[in-house]
């Protein structure tokens, strides 16, 4: 009986001491050559975090579609856009999957921000690779106090890093969720068939008009009519090279009106 009980007293100091040792383990500060940096870093990113997280809501809300919900969506908006009667002739992307595209790449002020983030995790990593070669030099002269030291602030540094990267979290996990939705949704789709007796007619030289084209044509076989590089299953418009030129042919003189420019969709 007194062994237990000298069993049991050793195994509940044993826990109180590493209780306690877990609650005296704090996070290393953050370096004084990157604190100011990074402070100012995360206030930026406090006050865009709650738009950044609206749209990653509303990203989620949308990749949450099925894939027939998605298509239901098409036809609805192809009937908005051009009638019953023409609609079944058009494929509009869906206003969801068009949410998604948009929201799969980060704007010109993201991609600024991160690039802010990329900076800093340079210049940290800079300095860890210092304080890693001065940390070997320690470990070959078997200073003990050093090694610890040194190693403290390597730790210091690598969390200085992962709190830079994690600042542009939402932006990152919206583009994440946009893309792999978009990803799966066209790997569903097939090609369509034009219909024989569709016609293009009366396609204005407007933004309008270039839709219109682009609408026609979608998900038709990329390998017979090509927009681009894209050569094989249905027409995405995923090319860069995607320039559609509306030509308006008149006979004589033609008051300008300034809509001849298409634009991207």
């Amino acid at each position: 009986p007194h062994l237990s009980d000298l069993r049991a007293r050793t195994r509940l100091s044993l826990c109180v001491m590493t209780a306690s040792r877990k609650k005296q383990k704090v996070a290393d500060p953050v370096p004084a050559a990157f604190a100011e940096r990074l402070a100012e870093l995360r206030q930026r990113a406090a006050e865009r975090e709650p738009g950044w997280l609206a749209l990653l809501a509303e990203v989620k809300k949308a990749a949450e579609l099925s894939d027939e919900s998605l298509h239901a969506e098409g036809r609805r908006e192809a009937e908005r856009r051009y009638g019953s009667a023409s609609a079944a002739h058009f494929w509009p992307e869906p206003p969801s999957v068009a949410l998604l595209i948009e929201q799969s790449v980060r704007t010109e002020g993201e991609v600024a921000f991160a690039a802010e983030l990329d900076a800093i995790c340079v210049d940290v990593g800079d300095a860890k690779a210092a304080q890693l070669a001065r940390l070997q030099q320690a470990k070959a002269a078997a200073d003990i106090d050093a090694v610890r030291e040194l190693g403290r602030g390597l730790g210091a540094l690598h969390a200085v890093v992962g709190a830079a990267r994690a600042l542009d979290q939402p932006v990152r996990d919206r583009i994440q969720v946009a893309s792999r939705r978009i990803e799966a949704y066209r790997a569903s789709r097939t090609v369509r068939q034009l219909d024989a007796r569709a016609r293009l007619v009366d396609v204005p030289p407007t933004h309008a008009g270039y839709r219109q084209v682009l609408d026609f044509y979608r998900l038709t076989d990329a390998g017979s009519l090509s927009f681009g590089r894209t050569l094989q299953g249905p027409q995405f418009f995923t090319d860069v090279r995607r320039n559609v030129a509306i030509l308006h042919a008149t006979r004589g003189p033609r008051a300008s009106g300034g809509s001849e420019e298409g634009g991207e969709e």
